[in-house]
């Protein structure tokens, strides 16, 4: 009995000994693996009003033609400060008339309005271009980008992306938080802006930003039409929103694109993303197991890098990515930018899909049969593979099957890739091509 008792005890000292010994080298693995795993950890700093005071008038482009102010007011959270331009042309010698329009203008991931938007704000504000009318553009940074506030910095979060551009149509229409000294004067600062008609521009993720604004603006409508109210939105502010137009926009989640994109490059990438993402989510663990204070450590200190070459645990990695953005960022640098993007940004990307944020965009804002739906020009680039064309071509369909064909185009660049547009490059055809179309448009409908 003694005998049997003991190898009873033997047996579970081994079993307990195994398994310590298969926990401990899983733990010890584990911990290799999660040391090892790909991912940054950047050192930021911020200076509101010494990063404000080398915002510099866009090196490409005379001044000639237009004026710029700078303007501080309260992002869409309500409490971060944003940094935006104005940028007003001197004379509209075409039209002479006493106020513009005014185009706002979104950027794509990760970048800020000193990553070559020159050639856009100067062709709207420049009259002189085929004789048409001169507008206004305003330029702003998303929160925790370029001049911007907030803390972790580079946070890619679409919903307060598309917050923050309406937080800037609300300045631009007299109704947003200011922010600046005390000598700030907003109907000065407005002085010549016609605020009635706001026109919208965006590209890449701005893109599907600007057409989530728009369906969100168009939503508003509708459901203060089914109240009943007697004011409704475009009574109360009127039908301020003129014309939108979207550049190789992101409408389809980053998850249906790297299926649709899926090669050995992208095994390797996708590999690499998930062991950062899951030392983001130890640390995030960590952090909120010993009590971290940090109102966004959701966040955690750890980034992917936003552009990489292909195989590599960067949130852009198609091929001509990395050489296309690096184009773009040539100014940024100037507000501490850095070539990275909290870990929790990726994933809100896998799931951003502005196409679920259009279903008004079907419908008219308008209860009259003589004023038609929000007006939308959609540029592709027919060999995109950030935001490929069949998604476009798609969204495009969708919301104008049941609106007039005068207020939807689509237009297509022939044999150009996503970052082809922006024309970093001594070939300008497809930037000239793009901004063609658009003044047109604006200038049809804005």
């Amino acid at each position: 009995h003694n005998s049997t008792m003991g190898m009873m005890v033997s047996n579970n000292f081994s079993w307990k000994a195994v398994a310590t010994i298969i926990v401990s080298l899983a733990i010890a693995l584990s911990i290799r693996l999660l040391d090892a795993a790909p991912g940054l950890q950047p050192t930021w700093s911020y200076d509101a009003d010494q990063w404000v005071s080398k915002l510099i008038m866009p090196k490409q482009q005379s001044s000639s033609h237009y004026s710029m102010k700078i303007v501080r007011f309260i992002g869409g959270d309500g409490v971060t400060e944003l940094v935006g331009r104005l940028y007003r042309p001197h004379h509209d010698p075409i039209y002479h008339r006493e106020s513009v329009a005014v185009i706002v203008l979104a950027h794509g991931l990760g970048l800020t309005q000193d990553c070559g938007l020159e050639p856009f704000v100067g062709a709207f504000t420049n009259s002189g271009i085929e004789s048409r009318e001169a507008y206004a553009a305003f330029t702003f940074d998303y929160a925790t980008f370029g001049a911007s506030g907030g803390t972790p910095r580079h946070v890619v979060h679409p919903k307060n992306h598309i917050a923050d551009l309406e937080a800037a149509i609300a300045i631009l229409r007299k109704r947003g938080d200011v922010r600046n000294n005390k000598h700030f004067d907003q109907g000065e600062f407005l002085e010549g802006i016609d605020i009635d008609r706001i026109g919208l521009w965006g590209t890449s993720l701005g893109g599907g930003h600007v057409l989530a604004v728009a369906g969100n603006y168009n939503k508003n409508w509708q459901d203060n039409k089914k109240k009943g109210d007697a004011k409704n939105i475009m009574e109360d502010e009127g039908n301020y929103l003129k014309a939108v137009v979207a550049l190789v926009p992101a409408v389809a989640s980053a998850t249906e694109t790297v299926i649709r994109n899926f090669d050995e490059n992208t095994m390797t990438g996708i590999a690499k993303i998930t062991q950062a993402l899951i030392k983001w989510a130890a640390v995030v663990s960590w952090s909120k197991c010993f009590g971290s204070s940090h109102q966004n450590s959701n966040e955690s200190n750890w980034y992917l890098p936003l552009h990489g070459l292909p195989g590599s645990h960067a949130m852009m990695q198609n091929p001509g990515d990395d050489k296309g953005y690096s184009s773009l960022i040539d100014n940024a640098n100037v507000y501490g930018w850095q070539n990275a993007a909290t870990a929790m940004s990726a994933v809100r990307i896998l799931f951003y899909r502005p196409m679920n944020w259009l279903a008004s965009l079907q419908q008219s804002t308008s209860s009259s049969n003589n004023n038609s739906a929000t007006p939308i020009l959609m540029i592709a680039a027919e060999k995109d593979t950030l935001c490929p064309l069949e998604y476009i071509k798609k969204t495009f369909r969708m919301i104008s099957s049941s609106v007039g064909s005068s207020t939807r185009k689509l237009v297509v660049l022939k044999d150009a890739g996503h970052f082809d547009v922006y024309s970093n490059n001594d070939d300008r055809k497809l930037l000239e091509q793009g901004l063609a179309e658009t003044l047109e448009f604006f200038q049809d409908h804005l």
